[in-house]
C-alpha cells in the first residue's frame, strides 16, 4: 500500500493541511511528519514523500537523504532541493541552461564589495542572502549610505556570498508566480503590491489569476525540469524584452491560490507524487 509522508514545520503555513485534505478526498493514506518537535520519526510504512519545507531545518534534509537511499520516492529529490534552497546554485543552474533570469551577480559580502556593485549599477539595486523565503532577506538600496547597515544586517545571519540584481522599475511591486507540477503549469497568478516593492503574499500581496504566454510557461517548465523537481513555484519578473526568472521555489506555498485556481493544486500534487519515480 502507498503511504506519503507529509512533513510539516513552524515554518509551513497551510500547504501540509492542504496536502493532507487532497490525500483524504483522493482516498490515499497518508502520514504526517512533525519536523517542527520531533525528528526522531518511524518512516518504516511510508513509500512517498510530498514536498517539504526545509527552511533552517537541515536535520531534515538528512532524514530525507536516507529516506531516499533507502527507496522511499520523492516528488522532489533531494538533490535539487539543495540547489533550490540555495539562490546562488539556482542561478548558476538556470545559467548553465541559458534560461532567461534577471542579471544577477555573485559578490562577497563585504562593504566595499557591495559598493562597488552599486556604483557599476548607478541605480537602485536589490541584494539577496542565499537562503530564504517569502522576501526574507532581500533588501533595496537606492543610497551608497544603506550600504554598510545591509552588510552588517546580513552578516549576523552568515557569511558568504550573497546575490547582486538591478532593481528592475518596470516590474516594482509585480510579479508572476507559476506552480509547475509533473513538468506541466497547472497554475498562475500575477502578485502585486501597493505597499511595497516585493510582490510577496506574506508581505500584504494580492494575485488574480494570470494566464500565461508562450514563452512564459517554456521558461518556467524549463526551470523546473533544470534543477530537477518534479514540483516548483517559479516567479518570473516581466521586463521589457519579455519575463525572465527571478527564483525558483521547491515548496511553494500555493494556499492564496486556491481562490483564483479552476485546479486543485493540492490534489496535483498527490497524484503527482504518486507516480514520482526515484531519481
Amino acid at each position: 500500500m502507498n503511504v506519503i509522508g507529509i512533513g510539516k514545520n513552524e515554518w509551513a503555513r497551510g500547504v501540509p493541511e492542504e496536502l493532507v485534505r487532497a490525500c483524504e478526498e483522493l482516498k490515499i493514506a497518508y502520514q504526517v511528519l512533525d519536523f517542527s518537535s520531533d525528528l526522531d520519526l518511524e518512516l518504516t510504512d511510508i513509500t512517498h514523500f510530498a514536498p517539504c519545507l526545509f527552511i533552517l531545518k537541515p536535520q531534515v534534509v538528512e532524514i530525507y537523504r536516507d529516506a531516499q537511499a533507502r527507496g522511499i520516492i520523492p516528488l522532489n529529490p533531494i538533490s535539487a532541493i539543495a540547489i533550490a534552497d540555495d539562490k546562488a546554485k539556482t542561478y548558476l543552474a538556470l545559467a548553465s541552461a541559458n534560461i532567461p533570469q534577471v542579471p544577477t551577480e555573485l559578490i562577497d559580502l563585504h562593504v566595499d564589495s557591495v559598493l562597488g556593485y552599486f556604483r557599476r549599477n548607478n541605480a537602485p539595486s536589490v541584494f539577496k542572502m542565499r537562503h530564504g523565503g517569502q522576501g526574507r532577506w532581500v533588501r533595496l538600496i537606492r543610497e551608497e549610505s544603506q550600504v554598510p547597515a545591509l552588510c552588517e544586517e546580513f552578516a549576523q545571519e552568515g557569511l558568504g556570498p550573497i546575490l547582486a540584481q538591478p532593481f528592475i522599475e518596470e516590474a516594482e511591486g509585480e510579479s508572476i508566480r507559476v506552480i509547475v507540477t509533473a513538468g506541466r503549469v497547472i497554475a498562475a497568478s500575477k502578485r502585486r503590491s501597493t505597499q511595497d516593492w516585493r510582490s510577496n503574499i506574506s508581505l500584504g500581496g494580492v494575485q488574480e489569476r494570470y494566464e500565461l504566454n508562450s514563452h512564459e510557461s517554456e521558461i518556467a517548465i524549463a526551470a523546473t525540469a533544470t534543477i530537477g523537481l518534479g514540483h516548483a513555484g517559479v516567479d518570473l519578473l516581466k521586463m521589457r524584452d519579455g519575463a525572465r526568472v527571478l527564483e525558483v521555489n521547491a515548496c511553494p506555498d500555493f494556499t492564496s491560490m486556491k481562490s483564483i485556481s479552476s485546479v486543485d493544486i493540492a490534489h496535483e500534487v498527490i497524484k503527482a507524487t504518486l507516480k514520482a519515480k526515484l531519481p
